[in-house]
């Protein structure tokens, strides 16, 4: 099984819920992509596709509260771009990456960053 982690600060992160001027959200979603691009690039990341990825979400150490996973999807999404631009698969189109799922995982242990935890699992299944 291949994993990546990447650490995102506070003020790069997006929801599906923000209301943010679309230039913020673009100088956001371009960090967080080159981050992970980098991330990826500095592990040597190589992905066996077709895959299932997996996202474990840590949240702030300070964020007590009940969350909807599925809102991070926007910085999901920026992450599995810049793995594409790592060239650490061909495409994240979904004959490569057959699904995507999200769960709530331990608190992020760096302060002031949440922490996307991917696991790619090898899905050679034939439907």
């Amino acid at each position: 099984m291949t994993e990546l982690i990447v650490d995102i600060h506070k003020d790069m992160w997006q929801t599906a819920n923000d209301r943010t001027h679309w230039a913020r959200k673009a100088k956001r979603t371009k960090a967080v992509r080159l981050l992970a691009n980098m991330t990826a690039r500095s592990q040597k990341l190589t992905v066996p596709t077709p895959c299932i990825a997996i996202a474990q979400i840590g949240y702030l150490a300070a964020d007590k509260s009940r969350v909807d996973v599925d809102n991070a999807q926007p910085t999901l999404k920026a992450v599995i771009d810049g793995i594409t631009d790592a060239g650490a698969w061909a495409d994240d189109d979904s004959k490569s990456v057959g699904e995507i799922s999200y769960r709530r995982g331990p608190r992020s242990p760096v302060k002031d960053h949440y922490r996307i935890h991917l696991k790619f699992i090898d899905q050679h299944v034939p439907f």
